[in-house]
C-alpha cells in the first residue's frame, strides 16, 4: 500500500510462482498493492499456481490504487481454486489498458480475468485486444463474479471470450449493476454452462 511500481523496457520478464496464497505482481490474497505501472514492455509472462492466485494487483486496495497496462504484450496463465488475472479479490480495483495485447487462461474453480471477484470495480480499454480462456466453477471474464458495481468501458478493439463452467459471465457481473459500455469494438463469445451472462447482468440491475 502506497507504494509505485513501473515495468517498462525492451526485454520480457517471465514470473513463475506456486504456493497456497501466489501472486506475481502485486501483493497475495490478504494484502493491499499500490500503484502498478505496466508501460512498453513487449512480453510479461505470468504463470501462477495455488489455492489463491494473483496475476497483477493482490486482495484489497485500500489505497484506491491503479493499474496501468500500456503498450504491452501480457499472457497470465492461473490455476488452482480462487483466481484473479488482473484486479483484485476484495473489489474496488481501477484499471486502465490502453494499446495493449492481453491473453489470460485460467483453469480455476472460481476465478476473474480482469476485474475483481467481488465488490466494485473501474475498467477502462482503449486500443486493445483481450482474450479470455477459463474453465471451472463460477467465472467472469471481465467484470466481477456478485453483487458487482462500478463502469467497464471498452472503445476501439477486440474481446474474446471462452469460457466454460457451471456459472459464466463474459462482462458485467450477476446480482449487481455494474455499468458496461462496449463501442466500436468486436465481441466474440463461446459459453458452455448452466448460467450464462454474455455482456450485462442477468439477475441484477
Amino acid at each position: 500500500q502506497g507504494s509505485d511500481l513501473k515495468l517498462t523496457g525492451e526485454g520480457s520478464l517471465h514470473i513463475h510462482c506456486e504456493m497456497l496464497n501466489s501472486f506475481a505482481i502485486g501483493g497475495d490474497k490478504e494484502s493491499t498493492y499500490g500503484n502498478i505501472y505496466i508501460e512498453h514492455l513487449p512480453q510479461l509472462i505470468i504463470d501462477t499456481n495455488g489455492e489463491n492466485c494473483v496475476g497483477i494487483g493482490g486482495g484489497k486496495n485500500a489505497a484506491d490504487s491503479k493499474i496501468s497496462i500500456i503498450r504491452s504484450g501480457i499472457r497470465i496463465e492461473c490455476a488452482g481454486g480462487n483466481a484473479i488475472g488482473i484486479g483484485s479479490f476484495d473489489g474496488n480495483s481501477n484499471i486502465e489498458i490502453h494499446n495493449a495485447d492481453l491473453s489470460i487462461k485460467m483453469p480455476c474453480a472460481n476465478a476473474v480475468g480482469i476485474g475483481a471477484l467481488k465488490g466494485s470495480t473501474n475498467v477502462i480499454m482503449m486500443n486493445y485486444s483481450v482474450n479470455v480462456v477459463e474453465s471451472g466453477n463460477n467465472l467472469c471474464g471481465i467484470g466481477v463474479l456478485n453483487n458487482g458495481e462500478g463502469t467497464i468501458s471498452a472503445f476501439g478493439g477486440t474481446i474474446e471470450c471462452d469460457i466454460r463452467g457451471k456459472n459464466i459471465i463474459c462482462m458485467g457481473s450477476d446480482y449487481g449493476a455494474l455499468d458496461c459500455n462496449v463501442k466500436n469494438s468486436n465481441t466474440i463469445f463461446y459459453c458452455e454452462g448452466n448460467t450464462v451472462v454474455g455482456i450485462g447482468d442477468i439477475n441484477g440491475r
